[in-house]
């Protein structure tokens, strides 16, 4: 499946979701008055209109720790094969498809640094079977690793998204312009006017940040600087029109232009 550019979306066409996959997951689409989406897949649980979404879950061992030593990789290589560090990071193939494969760290510090995408690879159910990754097409090594290379990999940021909680597990991403689906494939909305839900009173030109108190929903950002203040959490964009706790406003969007 190849990575076009972006797609002008009809008014309809933002409603639509499907059971099967159309364009490559995060295929940024727009419509003419400036409004942006991304093509995304849903996770375990129906979304809701208008409610904030992040990635999937951060699985430790995947996207926070290392995947241990690859074998060697030479510059241009299109092909990595790596031994697990933690049994199940790679029980499904094709997983972390679309995703991304970084090194972390490698000696001499020669080849760290690197990042590429992940076309396909295959799986592995214990910590003893090497898993092979292979390469987008034109997407290559620019300096060979050794065994002692030590590798990532993020899964695609819009693959099984799931509904933003209160304690953040993910990255906010956008919200779903209609309710999708389980698994289904959809357009998200991430930039341009949106219609959210208000975990509290907004008022115009708020900046607008996560709730803290109800899943998916918008508050305005505080000067409070806690663990668990407003302060810290990622800016979703503004408030353009006034809105009650629990109903839906229009919010500027800024997340992915």
């Amino acid at each position: 499946m190849s990575f076009p550019g972006s797609v002008l979306l009809n008014q309809g066409d933002i409603y639509k979701q499907s059971a099967t996959q159309i364009h490559p997951l995060g295929t940024r689409g727009y419509t003419r008055d400036g409004r942006v989406f991304r093509y995304s897949r849903n996770g375990g649980v129906a979304l809701v209109r208008g409610k904030l979404v992040q990635s999937a879950v951060n699985i430790t061992g995947v996207d926070t720790t290392l995947l241990g030593t690859t074998h060697y990789a030479t510059t241009n290589s299109t092909r990595i094969q790596v031994m697990p560090s933690t049994k199940g990071l790679f029980s499904t193939a094709d997983a972390y498809k679309d995703g991304l494969l970084y090194v972390s760290d490698s000696a001499g510090s020669t080849g760290q640094g690197q990042y590429v995408q992940i076309y396909s690879h295959t799986k592995s159910t214990s910590t003893a079977t090497a898993v092979q990754i292979y390469l987008r097409q034109g997407d290559v090594l620019t300096k060979g690793l050794t065994t002692k290379a030590e590798l990532g990999v993020q899964k695609n940021r819009y693959d099984d998204v799931v509904v933003y909680p209160v304690a953040a597990t993910g990255i906010p991403l956008g919200v779903p312009p209609r309710a999708i689906t389980i698994a289904y494939y959809f357009w998200l909305q991430t930039w341009g006017p949106a219609c959210v839900l208000c975990g509290a009173a907004l008022t115009y030109d708020n900046v607008c940040v996560p709730s803290t108190a109800a899943t998916g929903t918008f508050l305005k950002m505080s000067t409070k600087s806690t663990a668990t203040g407003t302060f810290e959490r990622p800016r979703l964009g503004h408030a353009l029109e006034v809105g009650a706790a629990g109903e839906y406003t229009l919010v500027e969007l800024m997340l992915a232009p």
